[in-house]
């Protein structure tokens, strides 16, 4: 009887338990609409549709001036950036690319970076990585994270590597016969940048698979100057 009792309690505890867990747990409703809530509210959407960029205020572009240019595969480089990331749009001849270089002068001060490629801006700051130029609809440019430990204002190839990656949420190739269109989003927290302000700036250079450079913008001797949106 005893026994009977005891089974009888730890069943009816089971059943309240049961009912109480039920009660916290949502529904799969519930679940739907708690995703329905999270809202990418981003100035740009990462998705191969590039008209978004010819309506946005406050971005800035540069676009390969015509004439004898000595490296010419990058043809369009513009740049966006809020409180929280960095958007960037290339227009790139795919032939030969291999790789692209992004240098940023956090400071713009020429004086405390690398000169080498912009006489008039000095890069803290080296993000690099390859592109396959085979993909067919989208890939992923995840650069490692460098700074510059030569001389100050000088053109010393000397990087360190440091800890950011996989801070490029995404990047969307749009083919043509020659052309690939190019747009990514950069999470400026998980990019381990030091002191990146709310203007600075940046410029772009494209290798081919012997490292030499085909495509560089701008084209003049300074770099592209980005001022976040607030």
């Amino acid at each position: 009887m005893k026994f009977r009792f005891i089974l009888a309690a730890a069943a009816a505890a089971a059943a309240l338990m049961f009912v109480s867990c039920k009660q916290d747990t949502p529904t799969d409703d519930e679940e739907i609409d708690d995703e329905e809530e999270v809202v990418d509210q981003s100035a740009i959407k990462i998705d191969g549709e590039f008209a978004d960029w010819a309506v946005l205020e406050g971005a800035t572009s540069v676009v390969l001036p015509e004439g004898d240019i000595a490296f010419d595969a990058l043809k369009v480089f513009k740049a966006y950036a809020d409180a929280n990331y960095i958007f960037l749009y290339f227009e790139i001849d795919r032939s030969t690319l291999a790789t692209m270089d992004l240098f940023i002068d956090l400071d713009n001060d020429k004086a405390t970076g690398q000169t080498a490629n912009w006489p008039e801006m000095g890069a803290e700051v080296l993000l690099q990585a390859p592109f396959n130029s085979e993909m067919k609809d989208a890939g992923i440019y995840n650069p490692i994270v460098r700074t510059y430990i030569g001389t100050p204002g000088g053109t010393d190839w000397q990087w360190m590597d440091e800890a950011g990656q996989n801070f490029t949420t995404s990047a969307i190739f749009a083919k043509s016969d020659e052309i690939i269109q190019v747009e990514m989003k950069m999470i400026k927290q998980m990019m381990v940048l030091p002191d990146l302000g709310d203007v600075f700036t940046i410029g772009a250079i494209v290798e081919d698979s012997n490292w030499s450079i085909i495509g560089k913008l701008p084209v003049e001797d300074a770099g592209l100057t980005v001022t976040a949106v607030k």
